[in-house]
């Protein structure tokens, strides 16, 4: 509790730029709110919550407020979608992938992506998307700007198999599709080294009991 106001003064001797960084906004309004400035902290607390990233959403649940977040909808051209989408390392990653054959898959993937622009890289996050490959928008897409590409960041599919069993096992859908991006992004077919399978990464021990108890 003593070192409050000297973190507060130390985040205020911050350079403009880091200062105004979410994170820093978020802690020094919450380092405020601790020390007993109250009209302080609101004030932090709004600037911060207004960037669409973790401090900022940090921020608007203390303000008890909406997420501003704020989604980038890129408009690429056709033909750059095109020239990503015929490089012939990319071409070979997918068709790799489409064989299950993951390792060479991502091998062609990281040859590509070591030679793309920001853009590019992005072009070929979509190609990889429309082929399947869902992850790839998580292991590859990086800073605040392309933190907003909340579609390819954060798919959903499978939607109708979802709601199927989550209606019939009385679970909320979008806490399963949750569930799901964090176990296997999307692919059916993932498999881990503790033998955990499928979308939800069940492994097939657990899988046979909670059948058992459930009757199927």
């Amino acid at each position: 509790r003593s070192d409050w106001p000297a973190a507060l003064a130390a985040i205020r001797t911050m350079d403009a730029a880091q200062r105004d960084d979410s994170r820093w906004q978020y802690f020094a309004a919450r380092t405020s709110e601790l020390t007993g400035d109250a009209s302080g902290a609101q004030a932090l607390y709004r600037q911060a919550a207004q960037a669409p990233d973790f401090h900022g959403f940090l921020a608007a649940d203390r303000l008890q407020q909406a997420y501003a977040l704020c989604p980038w909808i890129p408009n690429d051209s056709a033909q750059a979608q095109a020239a990503v989408a015929r490089d012939p390392a990319i071409v070979r990653a997918m068709e790799m992938w489409k064989l299950e054959r993951v390792g060479p898959a991502t091998s062609e993937w990281n040859n590509a992506l070591s030679r793309f622009d920001d853009t590019q890289r992005r072009i070929a996050v979509e190609v990889a998307r429309d082929n399947g490959w869902f992850d790839r928008a998580v292991f590859s897409l990086k800073g605040a700007e392309e933190q907003r590409l909340y579609e390819l960041r954060f798919p959903l599919h499978h939607d109708a198999a979802i709601r199927r069993e989550a209606a019939r096992h009385a679970i909320d859908p979008t806490w399963v599709a949750a569930e799901i991006r964090a176990e296997s992004i999307f692919n059916p077919k993932a498999r881990s080294g503790a033998n955990a399978m499928g979308l939800m990464q069940v492994l097939p021990s657990t899988a046979a009991g909670v059948a058992k108890r459930l009757g199927i």
